[in-house]
């Protein structure tokens, strides 16, 4: 997946199971996307421990790609 943009947000169509698609440009920056069309942008990262975590920046609309980026 290219750059994380307003393009290819909105080209995002809904599928049938939710999906992460991740940004190539950012590590652990992604869109998840849901079934019923909601898309929010989630950054996952490790704590200093190693344990994995997603945090969740906002969703499509309220943030842009470049503000949540």
């Amino acid at each position: 997946m290219p750059k994380i943009s307003k393009r290819t947000v909105d080209a995002q169509k809904p599928g049938t199971t939710r999906r992460i698609v991740w940004d190539d440009q950012l590590k652990g920056f992604g869109l998840l996307e849901l079934p019923s069309g909601v898309k929010t942008y989630v950054y996952d990262y490790r704590t200093p421990e190693g344990v994995k975590r997603r945090a969740t920046i906002g969703k499509h609309g309220q943030w842009t790609a470049e503000q949540a980026r």
